[in-house]
């Protein structure tokens, strides 16, 4: 139940908060976090769009529960959702393509951050105010919403993936993360005492 707890958290809040059945629902970046957000919007009954950028992940985002898989690096697969999202769940630590995004959502739609990108964010103003387009952000959950998402959670078998790796290899967990090599949570586990 661990990385429940926090990226479970974190993305249960915004997406119960915003979504609700048939919506479209894109999901930025397919980690830690983007893989739990999958399967929450696909159990509160949203049709799911995985954005990510390659292909190695599609299968991984499908079996969590994406509908729809948009390579981040193909022009002419963003063209082809442009205009239809009703929320997009920004979950990636890093900068992307505002416009890119913002023009994909549907008029009133909104682009909410999870993901904490290092850099301040740029964004095109008309979008969002000719199309009544926002912005918005969530942070983790109070003890009332987390208690409610790990009975959500089992309710709809929604489970981490999680790779355990020994506390001695703590090193190389945090190499892996930084390769965007794990595989979706790494737990450290010391050894019995």
């Amino acid at each position: 139940a661990g990385p429940l707890l926090c990226a479970g958290c974190t993305v249960f809040a915004p997406l119960k908060e915003n979504v609700e059945p048939g919506m479209r629902v894109g999901v930025i970046g397919i980690g830690g976090l983007g893989h739990i957000a999958l399967q929450f919007a696909r159990a509160f009954g949203a049709e799911v769009y995985a954005f990510s950028s390659g292909s190695s992940k599609e299968a991984d985002a499908k079996k969590f529960g994406a509908h729809h898989y948009v390579n981040s690096s193909d022009p002419v697969a963003f063209a082809a959702v442009k205009n239809s999202l009703d929320i997009i769940l920004d979950t990636a630590p890093c900068p992307v393509d505002w416009k890119a995004y913002i023009d994909i959502l549907r008029p009133g739609g909104k682009f909410l951050l999870v993901g904490l990108p290092a850099a301040e964010i740029t964004v095109p103003v008309l979008p969002i105010v000719f199309y009544q387009k926002s912005i918005g952000g969530s942070i983790v959950a109070g003890r009332k919403l987390t208690l409610e998402m790990l009975n959500f959670a089992a309710v709809h078998n929604i489970i981490p993936q999680i790779e355990y790796m020994p506390l001695a290899e703590c090193n190389e967990a945090i190499i892996k993360v930084l390769k965007n090599e794990a595989r979706y949570r790494i737990v450290l586990v010391s050894p019995p005492s």
